[in-house]
């Protein structure tokens, strides 16, 4: 899969933000200070582009602007690039047994790219998911005492991945991934399986089985390069075009 382009977060409108200035400007300012026309401020303000960024202040104290990442995007381009590396590190692992001193490190470095690809693929859908449901978005259901309503906040916070997924999402975008692409669906209720596994590791203490075989087992049938076609394809189905591959010609991250 070829590397995306990496973007940044939306703010609001340019002239959404030039009509506000230019409010106070025409309040404050005298019509001898005024060197343009509304009319002339919002076409200029057409063509201006804005770099999103957040402030850090940093260890000694200074204040950085940092151009703030499209969250999403970033969680995406990281379980690409772990993908590639969890394809490498299990074909090393499978190709070095039985020789236990070479397969224990093999495995170190497999088990590593694989958490890191499943949980940065999970964490871009977690993102992807509570993006899409609008700021001033309702979910209302009747209740035995009546009709309860949940506003975002507590949307994001107490519903389940797959309530979100089956309930909020068709209700508040008229849009249902599930109804439409069923076999991608199951792709992400296994990639969310082993996330739970690996988020919230049980151990089996007994004299057949080892403390996380169900685990590690799990973390090794996981073929991944289906699963983040899913995801992709899962963000894309919601916020049109923002998984996009990049066409600056580089090749070194590809596979």
């Amino acid at each position: 899969m070829k590397h995306i382009k990496k973007k940044l977060i939306k703010t609001d409108n340019i002239e959404t933000l030039a009509r506000y200035v230019i409010n106070e400007f025409e309040i404050t300012k005298k019509p001898e200070q005024k060197s343009m026309t509304v009319e002339q401020a919002l076409e200029v303000a057409k063509h201006v582009i804005v770099t999103p960024t957040f402030k850090y202040a940093s260890p000694t104290h200074e204040i950085l602007y940092i151009p703030e990442p499209d969250l999403v995007v970033l969680y995406f381009e990281a379980a690409r690039y772990y993908t590639k590396s969890t394809i490498e590190y299990k074909n090393k692992l499978f190709s070095s047994l039985p020789d236990k001193s070479k397969s224990i490190t093999q495995f170190y470095s497999a088990y590593t790219a694989i958490s890191s690809t499943v949980l940065n693929m999970f964490n871009s859908l977690e993102a992807a998911i509570n993006r899409s449901i609008p700021d001033d978005y309702t979910y209302e259901r009747k209740e035995k005492n009546g009709i309860l309503i949940h506003e975002k906040s507590g949307i994001e916070k107490d519903f389940t991945f797959e309530r979100k997924v089956k309930d909020v999402l068709p209700d508040a975008t008229n849009k249902n991934f599930v109804k439409q692409f069923g076999h991608k669906w199951d792709i992400i209720l296994k990639l969310k399986s082993l996330r739970d596994e690996i988020t919230h590791a049980k151990s089996v203490s007994t004299a057949e089985y080892s403390y996380y075989e169900n685990l590690y087992t799990q973390a090794l049938n996981f073929d991944a390069l289906p699963a983040l076609g899913a995801v992709r394809d899962f963000i894309n189905f919601y916020q049109h075009g923002l998984i996009e591959e990049c066409g600056c010609g580089n090749t070194d991250t590809d596979f």
